[in-house]
């Protein structure tokens, strides 16, 4: 083979395996990152979906308790139009 009789070709073929191993490496780098993204995102939406129904079961007790709606949502930051859409 010719890469083995010139030195220079088999320096040149090895860094082509390098690069091609380098690109491939590199699509699965983005691969893993874009699914731990997708995680993250994933968590970071159900979280914030916790914190809209706590709010919410908060603004239901305090109606019941009598509370005014303007009280609430400034304790909740609830719009007034959220917390009368519970009664």
């Amino acid at each position: 083979m010719l890469a083995e009789r010139n030195p220079h070709i088999g320096r040149a073929v090895a860094v082509l395996k390098e690069l091609r191993e380098d690109e491939r490496t590199r699509l699965l780098v983005e691969s893993h990152q874009k699914a731990r993204w997708d995680e993250e995102l994933r968590i970071e939406a159900a979280l914030a979906e916790g914190r809209i129904e706590e709010k919410l079961e908060i603004a239901r007790s305090a109606l019941r308790a009598g509370m005014a709606v303007a009280d609430i949502a400034t304790i909740t930051k609830l719009s007034s139009k959220e917390i009368e859409a519970l009664h």
